[in-house]
């Protein structure tokens, strides 16, 4: 397996956990924030999809470098 489909499959495995690890945390401040503004609400909303979607591609990345596969970065 190239090191980038390892990173990739590797990130998509993780996201199996950081995923829902995400949405637990939106969650929880949702529920704090019950009484809050809806423009707060939905502020929060906003960067905890933003969070998910970027979480694949960092992961990817992080695995990738560590792989120390040639052309990675720091390698």
């Amino acid at each position: 397996m190239t090191g980038i489909a390892h990173a990739i499959s590797a990130a998509l495995l993780h996201f199996v956990w950081q995923g829902p690890l995400v949405a637990f945390l939106l969650w929880v401040t949702l529920k704090t924030l019950r009484s809050g503004s809806a423009r707060l609400r939905y502020f929060v909303s906003c960067a905890a999809l933003a969070i998910m979607a970027a979480l694949p591609e960092i992961t990817a990345w992080l695995v990738y470098r560590a792989s120390g596969a040639p052309g990675a970065p720091g390698s």
